[in-house]
Order: structure tokens, then sequence, then C-alpha cells
């Protein structure tokens, strides 16, 4: 639960307990858009602060040989695509 409070500003959700923080990261796997070159599924969320990042997008990462989620946090559209990403 190490990213609660990024998570927190960009939905506004208060994630208080593991079990809201898991369900957001499965909404997010449910709702978003696998990135196979990062292993994660990624969805758009707001605006980011600075007009150069572009969005926040929620970002859960998956663990290649269980497919379990390892982690949950905030990645800009800058970010994402210095990383090789292609958004619409």
């Amino acid at each position: 639960m190490k990213h609660v409070a990024s998570i927190r500003k960009i939905t506004g959700k208060k994630l208080l307990t593991k079990n809201e923080y898991k369900k957001e990261a499965i909404s997010v796997v449910k709702h978003g858009k696998y990135v196979p070159k990062l292993h994660a599924f990624i969805k758009k969320a707001t605006k980011a602060k600075k007009k150069r990042d572009g969005y926040n997008y929620e970002f859960v990462g998956i663990d290649i040989k269980t497919a379990k989620i390892t982690t949950l946090h905030v990645k800009t559209t800058r970010v994402l695509r210095k990383k090789g990403v292609i958004l619409e």
C-alpha cells in the first residue's frame, strides 16, 4: 500500500484498507489497457499537474510467472511514452 496517497489524489477514493486498494487494482485490470511491454495494465485517470506530463494513469504491475498483482501506482503520459508505450 506504498502508493495510496498518489492513487487517492487522482481517483478521489480514500483506499483506507488493503481490500479497497486491491479492489481499485482489480478495477484497473478489468477496465484498463494491457501493456505487454511493461507487464501491466493502465487506465487514464486525470490531467497531470504539469502540462508537459499529459495525463495521470493508474498503473497495475503484474507478475509474469504468477499473473498476480504486484503494484498499483500512478504514471504520467510522459513517463509511459519514455518507456515506449503507445497511448491513444
